[in-house]
C-alpha cells in the first residue's frame, strides 16, 4: 500500500512502496472500435464496479525494474489501490496506458509512452483506486507529490528554431500544470495573459519568448516566468536551437482548429527561387517532423517542408492529421519561395498512407504524389473496424469512415504523376500494399506510373528510403494543370474534398457514399456524368454557354463574382436546374476544427455536473496528448459564440445544449425524441447541429457510457447523428437521408 500524508492543501508522498497489482484481460475491444466495450468497462457504465480481489477474473501481477509487462497488458486492466491518510492532491506521472480511472474519474492516458505526462489527481483520505487501461503490454507509473500549486513544465514544450533573418518575438506552446481545486484567469507568462487553466490538470498555452541580447554556442536559453498578479508562481528557460537559413529548422504558428501552437520543419532549397519547387513530406508513426526533414539531403531547387500530423502518432494523416498538412502548406506557400504550379507531395510509412490520402483527396493541389512504404487503409492494414454480418445501424456507423477509403477515390491520381517506392523485404509494412496500389492504378490505365521496389529493402534503409533520386526526377518534370479541358474527380464528403479546379461538389445525394463527375469543357460547353451529386458549382474563366449532365441539357445564366463565371446546379428528383444550396455538413467529428470549445452544464444533479466536468477534462487531456491540442473548457452560462461546441450532458443540465441542440434533439432527464422516435432511459446520444456536437444521454448511465468513445482516434468516425443503449448501436443518421434502425 502507499502511505501518503497531507501537507497544506497537496500530499506528499513520504514512503511510496508499489505492491503487487492485480491485472484482467485482455480483451478484444481495439483502439479502432467505435464503441468500445468489456466486462470492466460494462460494470463502471452500469455503477455495478466493486474493487477486485485476488481471484475472480484478476490475478496478481509484479512490478520490474518498475515496469508492470505481460499479456493482461496488451488490452486489459491493471488495478493499483493506495491509502491517504487525509483529502488533497499528488500528481500521478505513468506512461504505457490508453487512460486511467482516479477513484472513478476518467483521466488521459500516455499511450506511446512519450514519459512527459503528469497529471495532478485528487485523492481522498482512506482508500483510492487507480485503474488503468493498457493496450500495449505495458506500464510505469510514479505518484509523486506537488512541489508547486502551479508550475510550468517544459518537457513537451513546442519551440521553433532561431535564424538570423528572424526578427521580433518568438512563439512556442509551454504546459502549465494547476494542482489547486480551482480553475486559474489572470495568468501571464513574459509579461502576456494566458488562457484560464482548469483545475487539478494541465494545458499547453501559446507563449512569447525573447531571446536573449547575448548569444554564444548552438543554443539560446530564453526565459519563461509565470505571474499572477505581482507574484512570481514559476520560471525556467527553455533551449532556442540557432539555425542559419540553409539549415533543417522548424518554424511555429498557430493553428485555426483550436488555437495551439504547432511547428513544422523545412529542409530549405539551397538556391531560393521563384521556380523552385515546393514538396510536402509527411513523417511515419514514431517520427518527428524534424527528423522527417532531416532525413533529406540539401537540394538546390526543392525546398521540402514538414508537417507534424499533430503528433509523431497523431492521426496517421487522417481527421486533424489531414487538417495539420492543409494548414502547414499554406503557411509555406506564404513564406517560402517557390512555383505555385510546382508543389509535390510524398511521405513514408504512415506518411506513405497520408501521401495516398491526401493526393487522392486534392488531386488540384499537388502535381504528384509519391507514397514510400506505404499502407493502403485501415482495413488493408492498420486494423480498421468491420463487423461481422452488421445491421443497418452498424453499416451506416461504418459508412461514415467512407473518407478513410482510399480505393475509393483512386481514379483522382489520373491528374497527377505518381512514383510508388518500397523494399521488397518490408518487414513493417508488407509490399504487397505497395503492389495492390499499383496493380489498381495500371487497371485503370493510369497516365504516369512509376514503380520501383529496393531489392532486399527492409522498412527503413537509409536515407533512400525517402530520398531517392528518380523520385525527384519525376517531380521536376511536372506541374499542376491550372485548368484541365476533362475533370474526373471523386470525394467521399464535399466537407472534407469537394474543390477540383473549376468544378465543385456541394452535397451528396447520399451522404457519405462517394460521389464522382467525369466532365469536358469544349469551348463554353460542359458535357459530364455524375454519380451521387445533389448540386454542383462551376466557376470558370470564360462564361458557360451551355451545360449537358447525365444527357439532360441545363438552362444556365451564369453569375459574376469577382472575375469569375459561376453557375450552381441542382439534382431535383433526377433532373437538373439552376439552384442554390448549403454547405455540406457531417459527419460529426468534422464539427471539431473552428477553434471548438468544450461545453459543461451548471444544472442536473451534482453527479450529472461532477460527470460533465470529469468528462470534459478527460476530452482536453485526450486532445492534448493526442493531438498536441489545448481547448477551452467553458460553463453554459460562458459567452459560447463565434466557435463549434462540443456540449455534454442534456437539454436539463446544460443550457447550451438546450438553446442549440433541442432544435434537432429533445433529449432530457429520463426521455428522448429524434425524427419521431421516442426512447427511454439509458440512452446515450452523439449528435450534430448548428455548430454544436452533443455527447450525453437521458441520465447518468447513458452519460458514462460515452466517456471511452473514441472521439479523438483516427480510423474512427461517426454520422450526424447516433443512438446508443446497452446493446450497441440503437439508431443512427446522416442529415437528408433515411436513417438506419437496429
Amino acid at each position: 500500500m502507499f502511505a501518503l500524508v497531507l501537507v497544506c492543501g497537496v500530499v506528499s508522498a513520504q514512503e511510496i512502496e508499489l505492491k503487487p497489482a492485480l491485472a484482467r484481460g485482455p480483451f478484444a475491444s481495439g483502439g479502432r472500435t467505435p464503441l468500445p466495450t468489456d466486462p470492466v468497462l460494462e460494470s463502471i457504465v452500469d455503477g455495478t464496479w466493486v474493487s477486485p480481489i485476488l481471484g475472480t477474473d484478476w490475478t496478481a501481477i509484479e512490478p520490474k525494474d518498475g515496469v508492470y509487462s505481460g499479456r493482461p497488458l496488451s488490452g486489459g486492466y491493471v488495478y493499483v489501490p493506495f491509502e491517504a491518510s487525509a483529502d488533497g492532491t499528488v500528481l500521478l506521472e505513468a506512461s504505457g496506458h490508453s487512460m486511467v480511472y482516479v477513484n472513478g474519474a476518467p483521466r488521459a492516458g500516455d499511450p506511446y509512452s512519450w514519459g512527459w505526462l503528469t497529471l495532478p489527481i485528487a485523492v481522498k483520505k482512506g482508500k483510492n483506486e487507480l485503474l488503468f487501461q493498457v493496450g500495449r503490454g505495458r506500464l510505469k507509473f510514479e505518484v509523486k507529490p506537488v512541489v508547486r500549486p502551479v508550475e510550468l513544465d517544459i518537457r513537451d514544450a513546442t519551440l521553433p528554431d532561431q535564424l538570423p533573418t528572424d526578427k521580433g518575438p518568438i512563439l512556442a506552446g509551454i504546459v502549465v500544470r494547476n494542482s489547486t481545486k480551482l480553475p486559474l484567469t489572470g495568468l501571464k507568462i513574459n509579461g502576456k495573459a494566458i488562457p484560464t487553466i482548469p483545475a487539478e490538470t494541465i494545458r499547453k498555452v501559446p507563449v512569447t519568448l525573447t531571446m536573449p541580447r547575448t548569444i554564444a554556442g548552438e543554443t539560446a536559453a530564453c526565459a519563461v516566468k509565470l505571474t499572477q498578479g505581482s507574484k512570481v508562481l514559476d520560471e525556467t528557460t527553455v533551449p532556442i536551437r540557432l539555425r542559419t537559413e540553409k539549415q533543417t529548422h522548424k518554424r511555429t504558428f498557430i493553428s485555426q482548429i483550436d488555437g495551439s501552437v504547432q511547428y513544422y520543419a523545412v529542409n530549405p532549397a539551397q538556391k531560393p527561387s521563384k521556380s523552385n519547387l515546393l514538396v510536402i513530406s509527411v513523417h511515419g508513426a514514431s517520427v518527428e517532423a524534424i527528423g522527417q526533414a532531416d532525413a533529406y539531403g540539401s537540394k538546390d531547387d526543392i525546398t521540402i517542408v514538414c508537417p507534424t500530423n499533430r503528433r509523431p502518432f497523431g492521426f496517421d494523416w487522417e481527421d486533424w492529421g489531414r487538417l495539420d498538412a492543409l494548414e502547414v502548406l499554406a503557411e509555406a506557400k506564404k513564406s517560402i519561395l517557390h512555383d505555385p504550379l510546382k508543389v509535390h507531395l510524398t511521405g513514408h510509412s504512415m506518411g506513405g498512407h497520408g501521401t495516398w490520402a491526401l493526393g487522392t483527396l486534392y488531386p488540384d493541389t499537388f502535381a504528384s504524389i509519391a507514397p514510400c512504404a506505404s499502407w493502403v487503409s485501415f482495413w488493408t492494414y492498420a486494423g480498421g473496424w468491420t463487423p461481422r454480418d452488421p445491421n443497418p445501424v452498424q453499416s451506416l456507423v461504418r459508412r461514415s469512415m467512407t473518407n478513410y477509403d482510399t480505393l475509393a477515390r483512386l481514379t483522382n491520381t489520373s491528374a497527377q504523376a505518381v512514383y510508388i517506392w518500397h523494399g521488397d523485404a518490408d518487414e513493417t509494412v508488407p509490399v504487397a500494399q505497395a503492389r495492390t496500389m499499383k496493380a489498381e492504378l495500371e487497371k485503370m490505365g493510369h497516365p504516369d506510373l512509376g514503380y520501383g521496389e529496393k531489392p532486399g529493402g527492409s522498412h527503413w534503409f537509409g536515407g533512400e528510403s525517402v530520398d531517392y533520386p528518380p523520385l525527384f526526377d519525376m517531380m521536376r518534370r511536372r506541374q499542376l494543370t491550372v485548368a484541365p479541358n476533362k475533370i474526373d474527380f471523386t470525394t467521399p464528403n464535399p466537407r472534407i474534398s469537394g474543390r477540383a479546379w473549376w468544378a465543385s461538389i456541394n452535397t451528396q445525394i447520399e451522404p457519405l457514399q462517394p460521389s464522382r463527375i467525369v466532365l469536358t469543357k469544349e469551348g463554353n460547353t460542359v458535357i459530364g456524368k455524375t454519380t451521387n451529386v445533389l448540386s454542383l458549382t462551376f466557376e470558370t474563366d470564360d462564361e458557360l454557354g451551355s451545360v449537358v449532365l447525365d444527357g439532360q441539357a441545363v438552362l444556365i445564366s451564369p453569375k459574376m463574382v469577382g472575375k469569375k463565371h459561376l453557375a450552381t446546379l441542382v439534382n431535383a428528383e433526377g433532373k437538373w436546374r439552376e439552384g442554390t444550396v448549403k454547405s455540406p455538413v457531417g459527419p460529426l467529428k468534422e464539427m471539431l476544427t473552428d477553434r471548438f470549445a468544450l461545453v459543461v452544464g451548471t444544472k442536473g444533479s451534482a453527479e450529472e455536473r461532477e460527470w460533465a466536468a470529469n468528462k470534459a477534462r478527460f476530452d482536453a487531456e485526450t486532445w492534448y496528448v493526442r493531438g498536441n491540442g489545448a481547448v477551452d473548457i467553458l460553463t453554459d452560462k460562458q459567452n459560447t459564440s463565434g466557435r463549434s461546441l462540443m456540449v455534454y450532458g442534456n437539454a436539463d443540465t446544460n443550457a447550451v445544449w438546450k438553446s442549440k441542440l433541442s432544435k434537432a434533439v429533445v433529449v432530457r432527464g429520463n426521455y428522448g425524441e429524434f425524427q419521431n422516435f421516442r426512447f427511454g432511459p439509458g440512452v446515450s446520444t452523439l449528435i450534430h447541429w448548428d455548430g454544436a456536437v452533443g455527447i450525453g444521454g437521458t441520465d447518468l448511465k447513458a452519460m458514462r457510457r460515452t466517456d471511452r468513445l473514441p472521439i479523438f482516434t483516427s480510423g474512427v468516425s461517426y454520422p450526424d447523428w447516433t443512438l446508443i443503449d446497452a446493446e450497441g448501436f440503437l439508431r443512427a443518421g446522416f442529415y437528408g437521408s433515411p436513417a438506419a434502425a437496429r
